[in-house]
């Protein structure tokens, strides 16, 4: 196998076995290994599938054959895992490597349905940024959004014919621009959320940028490194980070509309 691949512990399925994720850090790439193929994986070097399958029965629970080895020796082959030294193995390595690397119309003609372009590597500016921001990733931060929300909610209540009349009145051309700058805005604080809760799990995050799907835009962040992490808990908790983002603007945003005179950033709140 490739000296430059890295393992981790994975997460326990609700069956039980153990599992590992193989890192493939050329590519950013993870493989989710079960408990056969990481047992094989690591006898390898043996060199001999009859030798392999002994030492598994040998050292382990399992009981393979020579035959459970092929799927394995098949995936790592497939996804370019192994070392590759001849020149027919060079061939076809560039024969993978120019087709996954072919034209941007090429692209675009085969890959319309959803493909991303990357705009930004945002890791060092977040690992700088994090230390500023951390605290509004911790419960106490939560728990005073949560009361933000319902004073705000009480100040809606008490000012709901304002809340209508505003309402109505972004029924307009200029409402609809507002509306449009408010969701570019928040789609990329919905990001940066996701990026802000992988980096305090641990993670790096190599490129934020577009992704289209079906030639329709949005934003996209590459946190494919959360997939090292063996807990279940955080992995949930970078999925969710962006929609927690924007509840929490929307909580804040609230209370500010509340609370400011009848002004721009009244409005700005609004929207």
């Amino acid at each position: 196998m490739r000296e430059d691949l890295t393992l981790h512990v994975g997460p326990a399925p609700v069956e039980g076995a153990p599992t590992w994720t193989l890192h493939d850090p050329a590519r950013n790439l993870h493989f989710e290994l079960d408990w056969v193929a990481f047992e094989i994986v690591s006898r390898l070097s043996l060199g001999n599938a009859e030798a392999v399958c002994e030492a598994i029965r040998a050292e382990t629970l399992l009981e393979i054959e020579s035959e459970d080895i092929i799927p394995v020796l098949e995936f790592l082959e497939i996804n370019e895992l192994v070392q590759r030294h001849g020149s027919q193995d060079a061939s076809t390595f560039t024969e993978r490597h120019t087709a996954r690397h072919a034209s941007w119309v090429q692209k675009l003609l085969h890959g319309y349905l959803f493909f991303r372009v990357p705009l930004w590597r945002p890791d060092a500016w977040l690992s700088t940024i994090l230390p500023h921001v951390e605290f509004l990733f911790k419960p106490t931060f939560l728990k005073l959004t949560g009361l933000v929300f319902l004073l705000g909610l009480w100040g809606v209540f008490r000012q709901w014919a304002v809340f209508q009349a505003t309402l109505v009145d972004t029924f307009s051309l200029d409402g609809l621009l507002g509306y449009g700058g408010a969701l570019i805005a928040i789609k990329i604080l919905h990001e940066l959320g996701h990026a802000f809760m992988a980096k305090c799990c641990g993670c790096k995050v190599p490129a934020m940028g577009v992704a289209f799907l079906v030639m329709w835009p949005m934003a996209y962040t590459d946190v494919t490194e959360s997939w090292k992490l063996n807990s279940h808990r955080k992995r949930l908790l970078i999925t969710g980070a962006g929609i927690a983002t924007e509840l929490v603007v929307a909580a804040w945003m609230l209370l500010v509309w509340v609370l400011l005179p009848d002004d721009h950033f009244r409005g700005v709140a609004f929207f």
